[in-house]
């Protein structure tokens, strides 16, 4: 009886510590990861990374934005938040404000400097996210006590998930090929971060040069190198390894081509590595908070496209940094006292011209002659005037002499010609209310930042861009279906069918750290995740 008794408080005593809440929560964020890359390459991931959160955690198969557009801005932002671009703010990555007249960046804030470098890259803060994050709310609850820090190449990749009230965000800055902050954080980087930017990795890895992980004849999951449709790194080159990157190293920028290689998430896995070890992640009395995005897959798929050998050869690299980072946080800590998610903030359209070699319907959106037209026969109608203030992220901005329901419904008809129009969506008239049933746009439309009406382009259509070999916006399958999955904290291994949103995630890590939600929250938790 009495060892029934001892296996009894045993078995509880277990079941307690794996509830415990995480010292340390991960939140990784991997730039237009669709979620069938997980599939793709599978047979060529290790054991240590994408595989083993997929098959030691909760893989969250069915998970969809909910919104449009989609893009890296409101994606992060909508992680963080639980909520939409419709409530937090963060419409896009640039928009255009009507109050001043003039584009807007998404984390632009001329009130702050920069903190280790003294180019406008540093200009940036949280300032136009509305809404708290969960970031945010785990600082509230203990008054500031807990740390969070935020890592990405990109400045709205590391300011956006860090929040409004985060110790660090750190950036990367392709001028001098090191990481900045701003003056919205800290007046001095870090010693560590000083140490870290001193060893100069970004010309290290520019000199190395890149050429595939494995012989180029096993990436079988992409199509041949050097495809018609991919971008070269300059006019004079080819897009084919192996890459010599020190010839493409001059002008303004020359440490920006590191963006555009896998060596760039190998530095922000680094970053993240020394921000553990140097600002003692983990080790407090309260939880800690390290976000993490992974850029340098965003920048290789809109060069190359999500069938090149390059997107391949990057993601394999990437499942390596993975398992690294995971390897070297269970040596900091056992699994169940931290929680790892990764998801991603969109997914990635097929190359039109991929798609039409395969004879699949796709094409490319010609807007900027589609609004010429509009203008014209504006103008035949009612007489020379200035209709439109401008045309972003599919949305088209009125002047206020146009924001009529019948010059809306001349312009619907006038793009309705256009080919590869699948819909316009207007009356969305500067007041808050939406009159459309299409509910990614309801989500989507902040009416402060967004445009008027919403051109909805057929599937497999976008917007051609010169420098770009694909890119992602709409709320179509191929942009919106991305992965999710958990790791650690004491969650078994087990895969939810159920569909969910990826405004849920941040509601369920706030039950699992017993937080009030995000003050603008719209997300439902993950119940069976929760159910441990």
């Amino acid at each position: 009886m009495k060892s029934i008794i001892a296996f009894s408080i045993l078995l509880f005593s277990s079941y307690l510590q794996a509830q415990t809440t995480p010292k340390l929560v991960v939140g990784i964020v991997v730039d237009q990861m669709r979620y069938d890359f997980l599939y793709r390459y599978y047979e060529k991931y290790g054991s240590n990374g994408f595989k083993k959160l997929m098959n030691k955690g909760v893989n969250c198969s069915n998970t969809y934005y909910n919104y449009f557009p989609t893009y890296t801005g409101p994606g992060h932002a909508s992680i963080y938040t639980g909520t939409t671009p419709g409530v937090h703010g963060i419409v896009a990555n640039d928009w255009y404000e009507t109050a001043i007249n003039r584009g807007m960046y998404v984390t632009e804030d001329t009130n702050v400097v920069g903190v280790g470098t003294t180019t406008k890259e540093g200009k940036m803060s949280p300032a136009n996210l509305l809404t708290t994050t969960i970031t945010d709310q785990l600082k509230l609850s203990n008054q500031q006590q807990s740390k969070v820090i935020g890592i990405s190449l990109k400045d709205r990749g590391a300011i956006l998930p860090a929040g409004h009230l985060a110790n660090a965000a750190y950036w990367y800055d392709g001028e001098t090929g090191k990481w900045i902050t701003s003056s919205y954080y800290m007046n001095k980087l870090p010693n560590w971060v000083e140490d870290f930017n001193a060893k100069n990795y970004s010309q290290q890895y520019i000199n190395k040069g890149w050429n595939t992980l494995y012989p180029i004849n096993t990436y079988t999951e992409s199509t041949s190198d050097n495809q018609g449709y991919e971008k070269a790194f300059d006019k004079t080159g080819t897009p084919t390894f192996p890459y010599e990157l020190t010839k493409y190293t001059t002008g303004k920028k020359p440490f920006d081509i590191v963006r555009r290689t896998p060596f760039g998430n190998t530095l922000t896995k680094d970053l993240a590595k020394e921000a553990i070890k140097n600002e003692q992640l983990g080790k407090g009395k309260f939880t800690d908070f390290l976000a993490i995005s992974f850029s340098s897959t965003d920048y290789v798929g809109h060069q190359f496209g999500p069938h090149s050998i390059e997107t391949e050869d990057t993601y394999l690299r990437l499942d390596a940094d993975i398992a690294d980072f995971i390897n070297y946080l269970e040596k900091q800590m056992p699994s169940k006292d931290f929680l790892i998610f990764l998801t991603a903030d969109h997914g990635v359209v097929e190359n039109p011209e991929h798609l039409q070699q395969l004879k699949i319907p796709a094409g490319y959106f010609d807007f900027e002659g589609a609004i010429k037209r509009v203008e014209h026969t504006l103008d035949s109608m009612y007489g020379n005037k200035e209709w439109i203030l401008e045309e972003m992220n599919q949305q088209i901005y009125l002047n206020p002499i146009a924001q009529t329901k019948e010059i809306q419904e001349v312009i619907a008809k006038s793009l309705l010609k256009e080919k590869g129009a699948a819909a316009v969506y207007g009356d969305l008239l500067g007041n808050g209310h939406h009159i459309t049933d299409n509910e990614y746009i309801k989500n989507g439309h902040w009416y402060k930042r967004c445009g008027n009406m919403y051109v909805q382009f057929e599937p497999g259509w976008f917007e051609k861009y010169d420098k770009m070999c694909t890119t992602h916006g709409s709320y179509y399958e191929y942009d919106t279906h991305v992965p999710l999955l958990w790791y650690g904290n004491g969650l078994k291994p087990s895969r939810i069918y159920d569909k969910v949103y990826i405004t849920d995630i941040t509601p369920t890590i706030a039950q699992f750290m017993n937080l009030l939600a995000p003050n603008g929250c719209t997300g439902k938790p993950i119940v069976p995740i929760l159910k441990r």
